[in-house]
């Protein structure tokens, strides 16, 4: 079984990466018939990153399309006593690369843009150019880099065992 809610932090919907997180999270609820919680979608109308609150003991799983989310995210999980990815998971679009990242002290999983196979894509249309492509739109290949921060859910029959 999965999350039972997953939210989404979004930046600013003018931008044009954040209004394709935004529609594509709407898209895979539609798809999957799920309804989003009334507390997952968190969508920054100006660029104010600290006037954001999570709720991360209602969510359990954070798409966070910035940096500074996976930040606020960190903070609320560690004033709530919840482990990331035990209790929470946190996916970002950002990538800080491998090293720890400071806000929740361990290396972020990401999703973001494959940069080998976007070379290889673009090498590909330059050295075999079709007119037929011109005025298309190329999907850039993307790849997920999974470095500890996304897990399953807590079983709730086997929290409810563990509680004294």
């Amino acid at each position: 079984m999965g999350h039972k809610a997953v939210g989404l932090i979004n930046g600013m919907i003018p931008h044009i990466d954040f209004e394709n997180s935004y529609l594509g999270y709407l898209d895979a609820h539609r798809e999957l018939n799920k309804p989003i919680h009334p507390r997952a979608l968190v969508q920054l109308d100006h660029n104010l990153p600290r006037s954001i609150s999570p709720d991360v003991t209602e969510v359990s799983a954070w798409i966070c399309t910035y940096l500074e989310a996976v930040n606020v995210v960190g903070e609320k999980c560690r004033a709530a006593g919840l482990a990331i990815p035990q209790d929470v998971s946190v996916l970002s679009l950002d990538d800080p690369g491998d090293a720890p990242y400071p806000a929740i002290g361990k290396a972020l999983s990401v999703e973001r843009i494959d940069f080998d196979a976007t070379a290889a894509l673009i090498q590909d249309i330059l050295n075999n150019w079709l007119d037929q492509r011109r005025g298309s739109l190329i999907a850039v290949p993307s790849i997920r880099i999974d470095r500890g921060t996304i897990a399953p859910p807590r079983c709730e029959a086997t929290e409810a065992a563990n509680e004294p």
